[in-house]
């Protein structure tokens, strides 16, 4: 990957390297989805990127989603191509206080909106009430978004 990637370069990526096993099992069941959202659309969980987009500097985010032999499954990770200013440093750091605030509560017994409710409770400490966008999580198996959801109405 370089600092021309396009987002449809990154898209087709998965097809490059295992192309030949995503053809092979390829089913109405079976695919996998790469796209890559560059740092003018990451902060928006749901937006669509113009796919002739380019990779800049970041915060950029990787979302890859499989669905194979009926389950699912996706990965999601923020990535840089150059070093990140301190600002987006701090941030990125602030994201993944929150993420492991949440996977720490993860238990059973612990209501979804507890988790919800102590990583509100983190982001508004850290003055970004403006950036909360999108509940904490949310179930993964048959579908990519299912339920549970960790929220505060849950």
């Amino acid at each position: 990957m370089n600092n021309d990637s396009k987002v449809i370069d990154l898209y087709n990526l998965p097809f490059k390297v295992v192309g030949k096993e995503i053809a092979d099992n390829f089913s109405l069941t079976n695919r996998v989805t790469n796209g890559v959202w560059p740092s003018t659309y990451s902060f928006m969980p749901h937006s669509i990127p113009d796919m002739a987009a380019t990779v800049d500097h970041g915060p950029n985010v990787n979302v890859a989603v499989f669905r194979l032999a009926g389950y699912a499954a996706e990965c999601e990770r923020t990535f840089f191509m150059e070093k990140p200013t301190k600002e987006e440093e701090l941030h990125f750091n602030q994201m993944m206080t929150a993420r492991n605030i949440m996977l720490d509560m993860l238990r059973p017994g612990v209501k979804a909106s507890e988790v919800e409710t102590k990583v509100r409770d983190y982001l508004i400490d850290q003055h970004l009430t403006t950036n909360i966008l999108h509940r904490p999580g949310h179930g993964i198996g048959l579908n990519n978004h299912e339920e549970p959801t960790l929220s505060l109405g849950k």
